[in-house]
């Protein structure tokens, strides 16, 4: 699908999508049955049947992206059976890092509306 960023999340097993295209949004919220509205967010995931789905406005940074995939590592350790904690944190810390490292070198800057 153009626009989104698919990302393997090892050894979860689970799929982790990006975008911050609000077209191919859409078409993943037709897809997935998803309820798509953004308005008054900076970011969204949502967890389907099939991979984790991660939005993020334009422009909304570095921090926003952070928090978006936290949500999704946490889902993705749930789904695994995994306690957040294990092992000082280091799943969850290699889990939000790796899609962190995939995600933020695709971050669009603002765009004027």
């Amino acid at each position: 699908m153009k626009n989104v960023i698919k990302h393997q999340a090892h050894p979860w097993g689970r799929e982790v999508w990006f975008t911050q295209d609000q077209k191919a949004l859409e078409a993943l919220g037709r897809k997935f049955d998803l309820n798509t509205n953004t308005e008054g967010s900076l970011g969204l995931c949502w967890g389907t049947s099939g991979p984790l789905i991660i939005w993020i406005r334009p422009g909304a940074g570095h921090g926003v992206m952070a928090h978006e995939c936290c949500h999704a590592a946490l889902d993705i350790l749930d789904y695994a059976g995994m306690n957040p904690a294990h092992s000082n944190g280091e799943p969850m810390c290699y889990t939000l890092q790796r899609m962190i490292e995939a995600f933020t070198p695709h971050l669009l800057p603002p765009q004027n509306s």
